[in-house]
């Protein structure tokens, strides 16, 4: 099956052209492209917004040095920090406030369909070399973390259909105040309700309801908080 709408791919000629700027003249351009930017927002040395469409960022957010923003659109809260070295890329991108995506985290569509979102909502933290696909919808909840190279994924192969790859495709949402520890893959279709507690290496393959202990490969209920 391929992918309705252009597969993205890194700015590299807006990271050299732009990138390179001290944070005070990028603003000035992203002004200029019509970004809404809030007041005491910071760019680290490489770092880029590639926003095709609308882009809101509100008051005291700070973009680390190399990290990329690319998609359609793009609304980020208050206090959010982008750290070092991070890379967003999907259609559409909504972060709350006080969200955390930390250092070398991917969140990339590696098969962008007009529906592929990602949602962040408020202090929700991406730890460090965690990959999220949101080719569909991905929402993680308020107060939720995905732990270090954990991993999320809203498809199966992302081989062609017709050359007899598995292909299967389904959102993925996690509730508030999940825990997702290091060494965690979600696959597609699942549904965490909230306050699930998720054992390391677990690998999930189905839903589980609000105050769940789970863990395994496949992940299994324990108990109940």
């Amino acid at each position: 099956m391929k992918q309705l709408i252009k597969e993205n791919r890194l700015p590299v000629k807006k990271i050299i052209l732009i990138g390179l700027f001290p944070s005070f003249i990028k603003k000035q351009i992203y002004r200029l492209k019509g970004y809404k930017i809030g007041k005491n927002v910071s760019f680290g040395i490489g770092s880029i917004l590639d926003i095709r469409g609308k882009c809101v960022i509100g008051d005291n957010c700070s973009f680390g040095f190399f990290s990329i923003i690319s998609g359609n659109e793009f609304t980020a809260g208050k206090r959010c920090k982008i750290r070092a070295m991070t890379i967003v890329m999907v259609p559409k991108i909504t972060i709350g406030n006080d969200v955390i995506i930390s250092e070398t985290a991917i969140i990339r569509a590696a098969q962008p369909f007009p529906d592929s979102e990602i949602v962040l909502d408020d202090r929700a933290h991406i730890f460090p070399n965690s990959i999220i696909d949101p080719s569909k919808y991905v929402y993680i909840g308020k107060e939720s973390a995905v732990g270090f190279s954990s991993y999320i994924f809203t498809h199966s192969a992302y081989k062609d259909m017709l050359d007899g790859y598995p292909v299967i495709y389904g959102s993925v949402t996690v509730g508030k105040a999940v825990y997702i520890p290091c060494n965690v893959f979600i696959m597609p279709g699942v549904n965490l309700g909230d306050n699930v507690v998720v054992g390391t290496g677990s690998i999930i393959t189905k839903s589980f309801e609000s105050g769940s202990v789970i863990v395994g490969q496949p992940a299994k209920l324990i108990k109940t908080r």
